[in-house]
């Protein structure tokens, strides 16, 4: 199409007197279709955003006097179309107002290019996505790239809400981009990253496939180098070599995710231990790294550039043994540990849990979870509890620990070290009787629980639960689950959730800022 029929074009659709003219003259049927048919909307909306970008290169002043008129009409048509939809209840009813600032910037743009001969003229946005308050992530990337106006905030919101289909819809252009386009490659891949959270980060890595090796490495080679957050969870593809890109190119990396990346090995974390860039790093997610062993963690936390972690989840990691948990609680550089993940990590014994509770490297730890750590026996748990360092403990998590018996939790209980412990999870310790928890509620030290977890401890009755229920210490716990504890009685169990409401609005009327589940 030339510029001349374009001109024609445009000047033939800016004449129509209402939507139903318009859509005829746009779809080139025979009989206008319903105004409010949604369908033919959407199909209106893309045959002129096509005829748009299509003719880009033709628009020019003369094009104003019919584009303006055009763009009028258009969106006071689509103003009308969500004000009706939103009356019959298919949009919320604050869409239509959401819509008005982007009509105004259309129409500001136009009124700019007529008072400027100089200035470009600027595309309309993709109104009826925006119409409904939200944009595809594809689309809204696309917005920017051809110069639209669209806030960071509605293009931060596309990316955090996409479903997989629009990951897959944008990975395919991704893909086509890098290989036909690598300047707009370069833009999408660049407005992606700045505005995508690590969830979206780690969904779109998730989505690569055999073949898209030379992809990731152009993609890992070209992100913003001030990145803070970067998740590469779930992506099949990531080698150590990746690692040693990230770790060479970053220098201001505060979190970063590899989990269930399988193909990682020990090099990956000697790369981060040597790396001087590294010193941000305060969050390390190496879950389900199944190849990493006990002389890659001894040689990662030995490392000045780890000193300011805080966050280290190593679930799964089911290589790594005593040796790796003894070196991270005798590291200086681990000082600032707030919180370690250990679940399913089942060669760990008492003699590393002793380690954490004599270390003084391990003050500010305030959550370990040793959830499925089978070999764990009450001597580790009790070395933990004796530990004057754990002080600012406050959430301890062994489920699945089933070797524990009560002397472990009444260890805990009776700790003066203990006193900051706000969640307390023994799902399936079944080795647990009342005695136990007859000592977690009559323990002074127990006095900031707000959350228990007794889920199949199905020893306990309602001795146990009537210990707790009565004791004076329980005024802040609000979440107690008894679930497959089979010897409670119903009406135990209605004077658990009495009290559990009671505590509630107690501390909601104290201002304390606590769980809100009940019993389960």
């Amino acid at each position: 199409m030339g510029p001349i029929e374009f001109h024609n074009r445009l000047t033939h659709l800016s004449q129509a007197n209402n939507f139903g003219e318009f859509a005829h003259r746009v779809l080139g049927g025979h009989q206008a279709p319903c105004v409010m048919d949604v369908a033919v909307v959407y199909k209106v909306n893309e045959e002129v955003q096509k005829l748009f970008i299509e003719n880009q290169k033709h628009l020019a002043q003369f094009h104003l006097l019919p584009l303006k008129s055009l763009v009028d009409k258009f969106t006071d048509w689509t103003k009308e179309g969500v004000q009706k939809r939103s009356r019959e209840g298919v949009v919320k009813n604050n869409n239509a107002v959401i819509l008005l600032p982007f009509i105004e910037q259309i129409k500001g743009a136009i009124k700019l290019a007529e008072e400027d001969s100089s200035l470009p003229l600027m595309l309309p946005p993709d109104i009826f996505s925006l119409s409904d308050g939200y944009c595809s992530m594809t689309e809204s990337i696309n917005v920017c790239l051809t110069g639209r106006p669209i806030s960071p905030k509605i293009l931060k919101q596309s990316i955090a809400a996409a479903k997989s289909e629009e990951f897959e819809e944008f990975l395919k252009e991704v893909r086509q981009r890098f290989k036909w386009h690598p300047h707009i490659f370069d833009q999408m891949i660049d407005m992606f990253f700045k505005h995508a959270p690590v969830s979206a980060q780690a969904k779109f890595f998730s989505f690569l496939n055999k073949g898209d090796e030379n992809l990731l490495n152009t993609i890992i080679s070209m992100l913003p180098a001030d990145i803070s957050d970067l998740s590469l969870s779930n992506c099949k593809l990531l080698r150590d070599s990746h690692v040693v890109k990230i770790v060479e190119r970053f220098n201001s990396l505060r979190y970063l995710s590899l989990k269930n990346c399988s193909n990682i090995t020990n090099a990956a974390l000697v790369a981060l231990a040597q790396g001087s860039n590294m010193a941000n790093l305060n969050n390390l997610n190496l879950r389900n790294c199944f190849q990493i062993n006990d002389n890659a963690i001894k040689t990662l936390v030995s490392s000045p550039a780890m000193a300011n972690l805080s966050n280290f989840n190593l679930r799964n990691c089911y290589r790594i043994s005593d040796l790796a948990i003894s070196a991270i609680a005798k590291s200086s550089n681990m000082s600032k540990l707030n919180n370690l993940n250990l679940r399913s990590c089942y060669r760990i014994t008492s003699k590393a849990i002793r380690a954490i509770g004599e270390s003084s490297n391990m003050f500010n730890l305030h959550s370990l979870n040793l959830a499925n750590c089978y070999r764990l026996t009450d001597a580790g748990i009790a070395a933990l509890a004796r530990g004057s360092n754990m002080i600012n403990m406050e959430k301890i998590n062994l489920q699945d620990c089933n070797k524990l018996t009560d002397a472990a939790i009444v260890g805990l209980a009776k700790s003066p070290h203990m006193m900051n412990l706000i969640s307390l999870n023994l799902k399936n310790c079944y080795h647990l009787t009342d005695m136990a928890f007859s000592e977690v509620a009559n323990s002074p030290s127990m006095a900031k629980l707000q959350s228990l977890n007794l889920n199949l401890c199905d020893l306990l009755t309602d001795i146990g639960i009537w210990s707790i229920i009565r004791s004076p210490n329980m005024f802040k716990l609000e979440s107690l689950d008894l679930e497959g504890c089979n010897d409670i009685a119903e009406e135990t169990k209605l004077a658990v959730v009495n009290k559990l409401k009671e505590n509630f609005n107690r501390n909601a009327l104290l201002g304390t800022e606590t769980d809100t589940s009940f019993v389960k």
